[in-house]
């Protein structure tokens, strides 16, 4: 199943989720919740008339799920999707290329606080599901846009920030579900992050779409 936040960052071929940390985590926890409940209905074998009866009333909450009547998904065992791949923009802390597409296991939540010793955490606040890789992206419900702190997460091996993917692969973890984020670079954060980010969106989300299409995902 992909997703995405949503909003100026939407694919006709993916669920949007919300924007930032709050909004995708608790949105994607709704639609899972839900697709939990209809395999549990499923295994119990409800009838197909009642659990259909059952899924109509959710797609008024829940519109995604109409997805899951298509015909090439309804022949799926199961309703809860077998992979998550969240995909999206990113800002690049130092290295890489403008409309460099990568793809990331690692997510963690670092806030800028953090770099100076204002503020501490005391819960785990990183998902790394490739211990292969030392890099990993970043999530926070601000952008970057100060070089010298971007150079900062850069060296804690953060390669790019996106506001939601942390959220996503924090929710995938407790649900037992496998998941990744496919990115292109917009921007750099420096003081010129927005303004970059707002002038290669579209032609990026289009790259995204074609890189995709080529890896056969799409």
């Amino acid at each position: 199943m992909f997703v995405c936040a949503g909003e100026s960052e939407s694919f006709d071929f993916a669920v949007p989720v919300g924007i930032g940390l709050v909004d995708s985590s608790a949105r994607l926890s709704e639609i899972l919740a839900q697709l939990t409940l209809f395999d549990e209905l499923k295994s119990l074998k409800v009838s197909d008339e009642i659990l259909h009866d059952l899924l109509a009333v959710e797609y008024s909450k829940c519109e995604i799920l109409a997805k899951f009547l298509e015909p090439n998904v309804k022949k799926q065992k199961n309703f809860l999707p077998n992979e998550i791949i969240f995909i999206g923009s990113a800002g690049l802390y130092k290295n890489g290329e403008l409309f460099e597409i990568f793809e990331s296991q690692n997510a963690a939540n670092i806030e800028i606080s953090l770099l100076d010793d204002k503020s501490y955490v005391p819960v785990p606040q990183e998902v790394f599901n490739d211990v292969s890789r030392e890099t990993f992206i970043n999530s926070s419900n601000f952008i970057t846009k100060d070089t010298l702190s971007a150079k900062k997460l850069f060296k804690l091996g953060a390669y790019a920030e996106n506001m939601e993917f942390y959220s996503i692969m924090a929710v995938a973890k407790k649900f037992n579900i496998p998941a990744k984020g496919i990115f292109i670079a917009t921007n750099f954060c420096n003081a010129n992050a927005h303004k970059d980010f707002m002038h290669n969106h579209s032609l990026a989300k289009d790259m995204l779409c074609e890189y995709l299409e080529h890896k056969g995902l799409i």
